[in-house]
């Protein structure tokens, strides 16, 4: 069932990263498209500043079992856009610090999901999942034989890992899950 005004009316929609670049911008397009909606945004560093009555912040760690339980309590959709991001930069000269803490929070927030019932998610990965190219790839084009550029290995299968994570939950217990892939375009 397409989401939409009548039946976003009284439900609550997780938006994990709410502060996020991504997730920000998300929480204002909900605001927009679904004005009766209630939200609730998690941040962990960068404080709330989208101020708006629909909005229930809440401050978590999502790399810690309670907290996701704790923010996925009671919601019935979830847009996931935490992440431990810092562009090509932060991905060469510290890669690890990409990789543990985005499987972490992806795992535990999927977990967390399913022990409240919730039964719809958007998942925003990253275009870090493709594997190295000299031009556009299609998504039929998406060899998974094949590494990420080594620029982004770490979180490129970081990534990979949770996008198969998507596919587990919605194999085993049903959960609807729309990925999307994000990428900076300059």
């Amino acid at each position: 069932m397409p989401m939409n005004n009548t039946n976003l009316r009284a439900r609550l929609v997780l938006v994990a990263g709410a502060t996020g670049l991504a997730g920000n911008a998300v929480l204002q397009q909900l605001l927009v498209l679904f004005p009766r909606a209630r939200l609730r945004g998690t941040w962990r560093t960068v404080p709330p500043y989208l101020q708006d009555p629909r909005i229930e912040y809440v401050r978590a760690d999502l790399t810690r079992q309670e907290d996701c339980l704790r923010v996925a309590n009671g919601c019935d959709a979830a847009i996931l856009a935490a992440a431990v991001t810092g562009g090509a930069r932060s991905a060469q000269s510290e890669p690890h610090r990409q990789v543990t803490d985005n499987l972490v929070m992806d795992a535990l927030l999927f977990e967390a999901l399913h022990q409240s019932g919730v039964r719809r998610a958007v998942y925003l990965s990253t275009a870090t999942v493709y594997q190295d190219s000299n031009g556009c790839l299609r998504e039929d084009e998406l060899d998974w034989n094949l590494d990420p550029p080594l620029v982004y290995f770490g979180v490129g299968w970081a990534k990979r890992a949770a996008e198969k994570l998507c596919r587990f939950w919605h194999a085993r217990h049903g959960m609807q899950i729309l990925i999307a892939r994000c990428a900076n375009l300059y």
